[in-house]
């Protein structure tokens, strides 16, 4: 089957036009029934967004990255997280202070000829009316900017006769915003956007040409989506980081962690309206590998400990740091960065004795860290790179990744990952799971088919081997061919666990499932199950249903206090109740397993792999 991934979206003038006639267009040439063509659109959802009804099969997956990523994050660390950051930093702004600050830096240096047309723009519509002809163009410009700034989400779609219902509650609240943070008393500029925007001002009997607050309006949106990226992903992802899995594309640092009743609702709505969008888990803009995300998910469960550790770092390196302008250098916030970045990234295989090892991976943390201070604007940039505090940053990085002698700060981390290695690989196997098992298309990245640490491109985008792909696939396959599977081959499936091979044999069984079962992933209902017990909160049931057929995923969350020397969890009395009247197999294991009416103890589902998929039929 062929389709259309379709990058920056909001982008374009009239999205909703494009996709029109993108899907008329492209079903004709491909023979296909008109509406049929695959298309999937990258488009930001905010959390309380939802897809336009677009001719699409659905986004390209960040929402659904944000969501999964979410189930990890746990709820309760989000206080002494946060304390902990702020104690090592100093730094006490809210996410919403330092994104309102990073929209305006993009709207004053780096779109700001951009937003100065639109100021001109809206200020010759102005004149054209003597109700709005005294403002001027400095004040349209500085209102702009507000209303801009104050935007929620990336932007609106108002292309026809009026704004629809969640277009208007947008700019209302953007508008809303706007006034608060205006510092005259006149705020009538804004009723003039506002009617701009929402076209009231293109109602018959205004006085205003139609045409022409429409094309206004319609540009503006144009403008806000670019400065919503710049400023949030490119900016103050940067600077407020408090917890690093968070700041994803798509991501919304304010939201921390995700309830599984949450994930179950955005999971049926996306069965009953996106069953055919992508599920991403990694992509070329992400901004960490997913593996590695899955890993800094972790210090959610142990902030406490996490901020202990970085007060020990800190003083471990306090003789590498420079100093700048009678300031030490790098500043608390990017060394804040720094731990984690390295915390997350650091290869399974990497000992703090191989100095050659290490040396390459400080150059790897070098790029990003380098991307990251000019992504962060604050001490320098990409349009005006400060190669002095790069340079300090760069001795920073390399002296505390210096294997060539005993490195105190190395040996910690690398025990430290070490702590967290099992914890952070069985919440990747689960991420993979619902990925591979929920409603929608999932989506592997290059080289995601094994653990995937990278840091921000250009690091992702590194050549793949898929020489021990193919190698570890065809050992698969010979060792796992024959069903069903003994415990003894998933003992050794687990023994050998970092080199990836447990993320691989998920995938590959997974994906022959549900190539054997097209339309119940296709099409199939979306069903919480119940769980029960101790731990009833640290997993996820769900089972996908259609035609007869059924599939249960099992993943489990927020395990590392359940975690026994041995790697295994002790699940305690906690059960899944599965859909009844079926006979249930093992779809991983190749095993059957009867009719289970009675709540399953999830011991015996996990006993022999961190995760289970199973297959049911009447």
């Amino acid at each position: 089957m062929h389709g259309l991934r379709i990058d920056h979206i909001d982008g374009l003038f009239d999205p909703a036009g494009y996709c029109e006639r993108l899907q008329r267009e492209a079903a004709a040439a491909a023979g296909l029934p008109a509406g049929s063509f695959y298309i999937a659109v990258e488009k930001i959802l905010a959390p309380y967004e939802a897809l336009r009804d677009w001719p699409v099969a659905g986004t390209t997956g960040y929402d659904f990255i944000r969501e999964v990523g979410g189930l990890f994050i746990d709820a309760d660390g989000e206080r002494p997280l946060l304390r902990a950051y702020r104690r090592f930093t100093g730094r006490a702004e809210s996410f919403d202070a330092v994104l309102y600050a990073g929209k305006r830096r993009v709207t004053d240096v780096n779109l700001s000829s951009e937003a100065n047309v639109l100021a001109q723009e809206f200020h010759a519509l102005s004149r054209s009316h003597w109700r709005s002809r005294d403002f001027t163009l400095h004040g349209m410009r500085g209102a702009l900017d507000e209303v801009i700034a104050a935007f929620p989400v990336y932007r609106t779609y108002v292309s026809g006769t009026a704004a629809a219902g969640e277009d208007r509650r947008y700019i209302d609240w953007a508008v809303a915003q706007a006034k608060k943070r205006w510092p005259g008393a006149d705020t009538s500029i804004f009723d003039f956007i506002h009617g701009v925007l929402t076209l009231d001002l293109a109602q018959r009997g205004s006085g205003y040409i139609r045409a022409a607050v429409l094309e206004l309006a319609m540009k503006f949106q144009q403008v806000t989506g670019p400065v919503m990226a710049k400023g949030a992903e490119d900016t103050a992802f940067y600077r407020y980081i408090p917890l690093l899995a968070m700041n994803e594309v798509g991501g919304d640092p304010r939201r921390f962690g995700l309830s599984t009743a949450a994930f179950h609702r955005v999971a049926e709505n996306r069965a009953k309206r996106w069953p055919l969008g992508m599920l991403a888990s990694s992509t070329h803009d992400t901004k960490r590998g997913e593996d590695a995300r899955a890993r800094l998910a972790l210090l959610s469960e142990l902030p406490r400990d996490w901020g202990r550790r970085v007060a020990l770092w800190a003083r471990l390196n306090r003789l590498r740091r420079g100093e700048m302008d009678g300031v030490p250098a790098p500043d608390r916030n990017d060394e804040y960065f720094f731990y984690q970045t390295v915390a997350g990234a650091w290869p399974l295989d990497l000992r703090p004795d191989d100095a050659p090892a290490l040396a390459a991976f400080a150059e790897r943390v070098q790029a990003t860290m380098t991307k990251a201070v000019r992504e962060a604007k604050e001490h320098s940039s990409w349009s005006n790179p400060n190669a002095e505090y790069e340079a300090v940053l760069g001795r920073f990085v390399a002296g505390a990744l210096d294997g060539s002698r005993p490195n105190p700060f190395v040996q910690d981390m690398h025990g430290f990952v070490e702590s967290l290695a099992r914890a952070g690989a069985i919440n990747s196997l689960a991420q993979t799971l619902i990925k591979l098992a929920a409603p929608g298309v999932p989506d592997t990245y290059q080289g995601g088919e094994l653990w995937d640490f990278s840091m921000v491109d250009p690091d992702n985008r590194r050549p793949v081997d898929w020489t021990v792909r193919r190698r570890l696939l065809e050992e698969l396959r010979e060792r796992f061919g024959d069903e069903p599977i003994d415990r003894q081959a998933f003992a050794e499936l687990a023994a050998h666990w970092r080199d990836g091979r447990e993320k691989l044999f998920l995938t590959w069984r997974a994906l022959a499932f549900r190539r054997a079962q097209p339309a119940l992933f296709a099409g199939g209902a979306y069903v919480p199950l119940q769980t029960g017990g101790r731990h009833a909160d640290r997993l996820l049931a769900f089972a996908r249903v259609a035609n007869g057929h059924a599939a249960v995923a099992v993943a489990p969350r927020l395990v590392t206090s359940l975690l026994r020397n041995g790697g295994t969890i002790d699940w305690a009395d906690t059960t899944v109740t599965l859909p009844t009247g079926r006979g249930w197999r093992d779809a991983l294991a190749g095993r059957d397993l009867g009719a289970r009416d009675e709540p399953v103890a999830v011991a015996e589902l996990l006993a022999d792999f961190p995760v289970a998929l199973l297959a049911g039929g009447r």
